[in-house]
């Protein structure tokens, strides 16, 4: 336990990350942004803790983890109705479009690709936490940012449906 655990200031943070490095940078990082982080190593773990019920408000995991992988704890996370609502930060070093999209998909609330930049860490985490937008806004503007991609030709008619419309009424 660390001391910031210790303390009763600060958003509750689980964090899942098996390279050890990593884990104790983004512990001082949150930590100093004044959070308090319970960090863990395997997917397992952060399972049975979970199970416990000392419930986190915001969790920050890497997508490949022993024990469990990220990707099935999400999905056991936004499949259990007690912790469907916990916000759920990716931070991995997928590059795959396909894989950001189904994280995002499956009820990420943010995927942000290694190496990160920590202040985007922080403010990733703390828009989490503090529900400043929903979480299909947060898989949205994260997917926009992970895939650049074309216009679909839905908004595309959509605004050539509203433009018509602007002619036909006076």
């Amino acid at each position: 336990m660390t001391v910031a655990e210790q303390t009763n200031g600060g958003a509750r943070v689980l964090l899942i990350e098996d390279n050890k490095d990593v884990r104790k940078l983004f512990t001082i990082i949150l930590e100093r942004a004044g959070m308090r982080v319970t960090s863990l190593a395997d997917g397992r773990e952060a399972m049975n803790l979970l199970d416990e019920g000392d419930l986190p408000e915001v969790v920050v995991m890497d997508r490949m983890l022993p024990g469990l992988p990220g990707d099935l704890i999400l999905n056991r996370m936004r499949a259990h109705a007690r912790w469907a609502d916990i916000p759920i930060v990716i931070v991995s070093a997928l590059r795959r479009r396909f894989d950001i999209s189904e994280l995002l998909r499956a009820g990420a609330n943010a995927y942000l690709q290694k190496p990160v930049d920590t202040r985007e860490l922080v403010a990733t985490v703390k828009t989490a936490i503090d529900g400043g937008a929903s979480r299909r806004q947060m898989a949205t503007e994260s997917l926009e940012s992970a895939i650049p991609r074309a216009p679909a030709r839905e908004a595309v008619s959509a605004v050539g449906q509203s433009r018509s419309a602007d002619l036909i009424d006076p």
